[in-house]
């Protein structure tokens, strides 16, 4: 039985661009992959943030699908 779900998206895409914007980023990336390591995460915001690009994408449209088997076992 293959499962699948699909989302679709329909957005603009920005880099990221200014110093505090990109240290913004690195800061809740940082975060959210590493909780708790704050002076880890610092020192490698200062030693890698000049090289980072980040791209920030901006959702207009959002649209999706789900396997048919995946509909009727929800529907039990």
């Amino acid at each position: 039985m293959h499962r699948k779900k699909a989302v679709r998206t329909h957005d603009v895409d920005n880099i990221v661009g200014g110093y505090h914007e990109k240290l913004e980023v690195a800061r809740m990336l940082g975060n959210r992959y590493n909780p708790n390591q704050d002076e880890a995460l610092q020192k490698e915001i200062e030693s890698g943030l000049a090289r980072m690009l980040a791209i920030r994408f901006d959702i207009e449209h959002l649209t999706g699908k789900e396997a048919i088997e995946l509909v009727r076992q929800h529907q039990k």
